[in-house]
């Protein structure tokens, strides 16, 4: 006859219950709690079509993403006083060529978005994170011969 219980509907209910929670509980993971998700690429290792350096002239330890049509690209992490360069590909920068960066401050819960950068195929863009955030700049220079216009 087996075990009592096994078989029965309330049984099979309870297992399909657990069934399903193990099944879903996981997805929220993969949600993210700030607006723009993650985009699922890196966009350091595509062929290039514009170079990002950024400096870090803010106390504490940033990670920078750039953001485009509601995604956000991380780019990488820097710590105080570090400057870094990453490539942007092309298909990042679209035909408008128009992005945002932004930086998480590690440790703490604050985010800083840039104005809109208008960047073309070739374009250097510098970003200075500033000790205050909203001293932050960014300036754009356009290689000669690179063949963005």
């Amino acid at each position: 006859m087996g075990r009592p219980g096994y078989g029965t509907r309330r049984f099979r209910t309870r297992w399909t219950r657990v069934g399903i929670l193990t099944l879903i509980l996981p997805l929220g993971a993969c949600t993210s709690s700030r607006p723009g998700a993650e985009a699922p690429v890196d966009v350091t290792a595509a062929p290039r079509g514009a170079l990002v350096t950024v400096s870090n002239g803010h106390v504490q330890d940033v990670r920078v993403y750039l953001v485009r049509e509601g995604l956000r690209y991380p780019l990488g992490s820097l710590t105080t006083g570090e400057h870094r360069s990453f490539g942007i590909p092309t298909a990042v920068l679209g035909a408008g060529g128009r992005f945002r960066l932004q930086v998480d401050l590690l440790g703490d819960a604050r985010t800083y978005t840039s104005e809109w950068i208008p960047a073309a195929k070739g374009d250097h863009v510098e970003w200075f994170v500033g000790h205050s955030l909203p001293l932050s700049r960014f300036t754009v220079r356009h290689l000669p011969g690179a063949g963005g216009r």
